[in-house]
């Protein structure tokens, strides 16, 4: 049987065996996972980001959280550098280039203090990645991030329509898959999605599911345990449910 048709037969990886032996990322290469609050959604993008930056195409992670320990804790592990915005100054001579930055600008406190600084810093670490390239730039919120200005919807879709053709990708995030643009399901090559409940969330997980069968999506995501992720890779059809 060339592929699933039920639940039952989707292979089940462990995720270190998953991030150590089967997940393969290429420049360009767009991510998207969906999963409501609390599914792990940052947790697992950090780990694939390890797995996946290095000084020659490192990762740009925009937080836009006052305080997140998540966020804290990846940096501390991994020695990414925390910035305000993005390009930085130039690395001292006997600073090792990092392979990843870390947008996390200080907020005010006001509302719309907070998204004025949030605008102009996500902004420019958004057309940062799509001029330079050979990037990775992960939204852990992404529909939250296009509501901030018209100018990170487009920049966030540029790379999405063209930021491959120069190894700029696009990792998107998001809790529901109708808040967040088209663009992050017609062009990611890899999607995970999470546990579902919501019945026309799984129908929409069922139609953008890497040419698979919708049904067998639904069923699947419906029955998905906590931190356990579906994951879908469109070039060869790949089809496997992650352990937490």
């Amino acid at each position: 049987m060339p592929y699933p048709t039920r639940p039952s037969q989707i292979a089940v990886i462990p995720r270190e065996e998953f991030l150590a032996e089967r997940w393969h990322h290429k420049k360009g290469q767009h991510v998207t996972l969906l999963g409501a609050t609390q599914s792990g959604k940052t947790t697992l993008a950090f780990q694939l980001l390890e797995h996946s930056c290095s000084p020659a195409v490192p990762g740009v992670v925009m937080c836009m959280k006052n305080r997140d320990q998540t966020v804290t804790d990846f940096i501390k592990r991994t020695g990414w550098k925390r910035v305000s915005r993005l390009p930085t100054t130039r690395l001292r001579w006997w600073e090792e280039k990092p392979s990843g930055h870390v947008v996390w600008p200080r907020l005010p406190g006001d509302p719309d203090e907070d998204d004025a600084v949030l605008d102009d810093a996500m902004t420019h670490a958004t057309l940062w990645t799509y001029k330079k390239g050979d990037r990775n730039l992960f939204s852990d919120e992404a529909s939250g991030l296009a509501e901030l200005s018209p100018r990170i919807k487009r920049a966030q879709r540029a790379i999405w329509a063209r930021g491959a053709s120069h190894g700029a990708a696009n990792w998107a995030a998001s809790q529901r898959p109708v808040a967040i643009d088209h663009l992050a399901y017609n062009g990611a090559e890899h999607l995970f999605l999470a546990y579902e409940a919501d019945a026309q969330n799984r129908k929409r997980y069922g139609e953008i599911g890497g040419g698979q069968n919708p049904k067998l999506i639904e069923a699947t995501t419906a029955g998905l345990g906590p931190y356990y992720w579906l994951y879908l890779r469109k070039s060869d059809r790949t089809l496997c449910i992650i352990t937490p």
